[in-house]
Parts: structure tokens; C-alpha cells; sequence
């Protein structure tokens, strides 16, 4: 309503103020004072260029302020010829809308509705002025995309989330109804323990991805050195790696922008996924690279590999191949993915020549910045 009246407002605005014009023009001499013939003229000429000086940054001030406004807006006159249409409309339409396709759509009358159009949700609002009619557009497609990722979360969670709650209330059954050995008590603390411990993964991952979709990560963005954090990681995960090594290549520094605490976790998703995929004495290598103006973080490991079908679904939450072994909440590396993606990077995952996986992260660096 607020949008009707502004636009409605301007309209209005600029109407009265041509037709003031045009009245001026026309009764410009009056109340003039006498002036020779000549310089009467020259008075009038310069009354008019003022006037249409006026006229024009009027103009131009509403065509910026209609034209700022993100929502498309177009406004039709009573006999359907289009009076106004910001950027934002031709943008979203793909073109100039028609009134009468547009009643269409919204099966007749003046209401809202929404169209997919382009790839695109549009929002659509038709209303009937004493001028014409008034459409509003709005692209709802970010907020109908985060409804159907909330969604999608709140039905695995409520999924997932089942099985180990339901786990723990088991094994803590168990432990309140029977008499159990020092081995058997041993046995099932092991196993809440385990359960309580996945929670705890998920929910931590949950967080997170909360946390980065709000962009609440943005204030401790700063300068760091790839590489360093990276060694840094590889130390402490060797010491819980048991036969497997961890093999880092790198040279020199490898500066870029990001959050140290957010790409840790990405080092520790990806090299934890390799270790638990790679045979008891077997070579995990973690390469850093720069390549021109990217960063380049490779984790390969030479476990059995990943199957042809799951290679496209690896990212999704929840995820797991089917068949694998390896424990996990099927969340680490949906993690990685929007970490890197927030820091406008991008990962992928293949199989590696001669066996194993591959994971390749490529980052925005900093070209000649020291860290």
C-alpha cells in the first residue's frame, strides 16, 4: 500500500507539473513586468528553459528513485499502454509485461499470485488505480529456496536425529532393567558414549551451518596463510591417524581472506573422511597450491574409492554411501561444501588415477600479499 501510494504520488507529481508547464507557457505574460520588446522575449525565453530545467531533474529524479526500488514495478494506464516500468521489471519479466497477460496469469481480476518465469519465483500484485493499474514484482526465489532447505532440514533432522536418541535410550534401559557384568557395563558405556558423540557432531555441524547461512562468520574474515594453517592442522591430526600417514606438499606461503576457525574445519572433514577410508598403514596426502589467482587444497587418499552413482550426491546432507562402513553423520562434508562456497570458492570430489579419492578445494587467494 505504501508502494501504491508513492508511485501513485510521483505519478500524480509529474501529470500536475506538465500541465503546469504547458499553463505557464501559455499565460507566461502575465504579471510580467514592461519590458522592451526584446528584452521581454529574452525574459520569457529564460522563464521557459528554467521551467523546463525544473521539469526534467524532477523527471529524472523520479525515474532514479522508481529505478532504485529492488521490486519491478510498471504502471499502466486506463487504456493498457504501459506509463512507467522500472529496471527491476524489465530485469525480472525478461521484458516489458502486458496488462492483460498479466490478468491472465493471475486468472483475471487484480490480485497476487506467484509465476515461475526465466528460472525465477515472481511474486505478483495487480491492483486497480483511478489511472490504470499498478504491477508489483518481487523475486521470491531466495526465500522460497531457504523454505525448501529449512524444510528438507527439519524433516532429516527429525529423521536422523531418531536413531541415536533412540540408541541411548536403549543402552540406558538396559543399564536400569539388568545386572550386568563390569565388561557388559564397560560394552554399553561405550556405546552411549559413541551415540552421544554423534549428537553432539550433528548438532556442532547444525550450528555451524546456521552460522553461515546468517553470516554471522563475516566479522572474523581475515588474512592467513593456506598453507601454514594446514600444517598446523596435519600435526594434530596425525597424532590420532594410528598407522596411516599424513603427507603434506606445499610450497611457500599461500596467502587469501577467510575465517581460520571455518577452513580448520574444512582440513579436518576432509583428512578425517581420508583416514577413515585409507588402509591401516596407508598414505593420506594433503597438496597446497597456488594456481594464478587461486588456492588450491587437494586431499587423496588410496582407499577403495568412491562409487560412479554417489560421486554427484557426496555434498548433500545426510548423505552416506551406501554400503560404507566408515561411521558418520552424513553432514561433514555438506559442511565443507558451504563453507567453501561462502568463502566464494568451490570443492569437488573424484576418483584418483591409480585409486582412491580425490577432493580438490579451490579458494579466491591473495596475489602477492603476505600473509
Amino acid at each position: 500500500a505504501k508502494l501504491d501510494a508513492v508511485i501513485m504520488a510521483r505519478y500524480e507529481s509529474y501529470r500536475t507539473r506538465r500541465e503546469v508547464g504547458i499553463m505557464l507557457d501559455a499565460v507566461l505574460d502575465v504579471g510580467a513586468p514592461a519590458l522592451p520588446g526584446r528584452q521581454r522575449a529574452e525574459d520569457r525565453l529564460g522563464r521557459l528553459r528554467r521551467l523546463q530545467e525544473a521539469l526534467v531533474r524532477d523527471r529524472d529524479l523520479q525515474k532514479a528513485l522508481i529505478n532504485g526500488l529492488a521490486e519491478g514495478v510498471v504502471l499502466w494506464d486506463a487504456s493498457g499502454s504501459a506509463v512507467l516500468a522500472n529496471d527491476a521489471a524489465l530485469h525480472l519479466w525478461g521484458g516489458l509485461p502486458e496488462a492483460s497477460g498479466i490478468r491472465a496469469l493471475l486468472d483475471g481480476g487484480t490480485q497476487g499470485g506467484r509465476v515461475e518465469r526465466g528460472g525465477r519465483c515472481l511474486g505478483l500484485n495487480l491492483r486497480a488505480l483511478p489511472v490504470g493499474e499498478l504491477l508489483t514484482l518481487r523475486d521470491l526465489t531466495p526465500e522460497v529456496e531457504l523454505e525448501r532447505r529449512r524444510s528438507e532440514v527439519r524433516r532429516l533432522v527429525s529423521h536422523e536425529l531418531k536413531t541415536p536418541l533412540a540408541s541411548i535410550s536403549g543402552f540406558s534401559e538396559v543399564l536400569q532393567r539388568f545386572d550386568l557384568s563390569p565388561q557388559e557395563l564397560e560394552r554399553v558405556a561405550t556405546l552411549i558414549r559413541g551415540e552421544s558423540d554423534r549428537l553432539i557432531r550433528m548438532v556442532t555441524a547444525f550450528l555451524d551451518l546456521d552460522r553461515l547461512e546468517a553470516g554471522a562468520w563475516e566479522a572474523e574474515r581475515r588474512t592467513l596463510d593456506l598453507v601454514e594453517l594446514v600444517d598446523r592442522r596435519i600435526t594434530v591430526l596425525q597424532a590420532a591417524a594410528g598407522g596411516v600417514t599424513l603427507r603434506l606438499e606445499s610450497h611457500g606461503p599461500l596467502p587469501l581472506r577467510g575465517v581460520p576457525a571455518l577452513l580448520e574445519r574444512v582440513v579436518d572433514n576432509l583428512v578425517g573422511n581420508a583416514l577413515k577410508h585409507s588402509p591401516g598403514d596407508g598414505t593420506v596426502t594433503v597438496r597446497v597450491r597456488g594456481d594464478g589467482s587461486a588456492a588450491i587444497l587437494e586431499v587423496r587418499d588410496h582407499g577403495p574409492g568412491i562409487p560412479p552413482e554417489a560421486v554427484e550426491h557426496l555434498f548433500e546432507r545426510f548423505y552416506r554411501v551406501p554400503g560404507d562402513p566408515a561411521p558418520g553423520s552424513g553432514l561433514g562434508l555438506a559442511l565443507v561444501r558451504e563453507i567453501v562456497r561462502w568463502h566464494g570458492g568451490e570443492v569437488e570430489a573424484a576418483n584418483a588415477p591409480g585409486g582412491g579419492a580425490l577432493f580438490t578445494v579451490r579458494l579466491p587467494g591473495i596475489t602477492g600479499v603476505a600473509p
